[in-house]
C-alpha cells in the first residue's frame, strides 16, 4: 500500500506534536523530494530552521513556500506568520509588521492565525496592526479580546483599552 502525500504530511505533523522533530523533518524532506515546491513541507522545515536559529535558510525556504502557495492559489497566512517570526528573530521589526500586514491583505485569516499574527505584530511594536489582528481573532475568542485590550493599553490608547476590557 502506498502512502499519499497527505498521509505523509499528517504523519509528520503527529511526529512534531510528539516532539520527534527529526522524524518529522525526514518526512517533510521526502515530500519535497517528490514535490519540490510543496508549500506545507517548505513551511514546516522553515519553522524548524527558525527555531534552530538558521534564519537565512528559513527565509530561503519561506520565499519558495510563498511562491508555491501563490502558484497554487493557496492561502499564505501561516507562511507569512513564519516570515514575520524570522524577521523578528533578526530584529527586523518593520519587516515583521509588513509580513503581518501582507497576511491581512488577503483573505481573512482564521481566528487562531489572526491571534498569532497579533502576537507577532505586538512583539514587533506594531500596536495598530496587532489591534487589527486581535479584532479579527476576538470575534469568537474572549481571551483574544483581553489580548486586544492589553495591546491597546500598550499603545497608549487607554480609553479604547478600557472599553475593550469592559467588554470582556
Amino acid at each position: 500500500m502506498q502512502t499519499t502525500v497527505q498521509d505523509a504530511f499528517a504523519l509528520a505533523a503527529r511526529h512534531e506534536a510528539d516532539g520527534r522533530r527529526a522524524d518529522a523533518r525526514a518526512i517533510y524532506e521526502q515530500i519535497l523530494a517528490a514535490i519540490p515546491e510543496h508549500p506545507g513541507a517548505l513551511l514546516r522545515i522553515a519553522e524548524q530552521e527558525i527555531d534552530s536559529g538558521a534564519i537565512d535558510a528559513a527565509q530561503a525556504l519561506l520565499v519558495r513556500a510563498l511562491q508555491a502557495a501563490a502558484a497554487q492559489s493557496l492561502p499564505a497566512h501561516e507562511i507569512l506568520l513564519a516570515a514575520g517570526r524570522a524577521h523578528l528573530a533578526r530584529g527586523e521589526r518593520e519587516a515583521a509588521i509588513a509580513a503581518v500586514v501582507q497576511a491581512l491583505a488577503s483573505t481573512p485569516p482564521s481566528t487562531a492565525i489572526a491571534a498569532k499574527l497579533g502576537d507577532l505584530a505586538r512583539d514587533a511594536g506594531g500596536f495598530d496592526v496587532a489591534e487589527q489582528c486581535f479584532r479579527i481573532a476576538s470575534t469568537h475568542d474572549i481571551a483574544r479580546m483581553h489580548a486586544l485590550g492589553k495591546a491597546q493599553k500598550a499603545a497608549g490608547a487607554f480609553a479604547s483599552a478600557r472599553a475593550t476590557l469592559e467588554q470582556c
